[in-house]
């Protein structure tokens, strides 16, 4: 299985069942069917598909949760195919991109 993301990565919430499209998380761990994650001191959460582990600087909604009291939380999770990592600044550009141009070719 081939995954975007990878730890330490910065992305874009792509697709969300609650509303935390375009939310900037940071990609933490995967997680693996079984394992448990405790999202805050009162909520442990159990995993049942992979998905990523991320932290967000801004509060991701949760569904279903906030029925229990917790409507927002700064640590969630997403399955791969939901978030899109974000190419730091100094390797989106290709190098060929810095070239000189050949205004001749441009003109003729």
């Amino acid at each position: 299985m081939t995954l975007r993301c990878k730890p330490g990565d910065l992305a874009i919430v792509i697709r969300s069942e609650c509303g935390n499209e375009g939310r900037e998380v940071q990609v933490v761990r995967w997680l693996n069917p079984g394992e448990q994650v405790r999202l805050s001191a009162h909520l442990l959460v159990d995993i049942t598909h992979g998905v990523w582990l991320v932290d967000a600087r801004y509060p991701l909604r949760n569904s279903g949760i906030g029925k229990l009291g917790f409507p927002m939380v700064s640590r969630g999770f997403f399955p791969d195919d939901y978030l899109l990592p974000i190419t730091p600044p100094d390797k989106a550009l290709d190098e060929d991109i810095h070239a000189p141009i050949d205004c001749e070719v441009l003109t003729s």
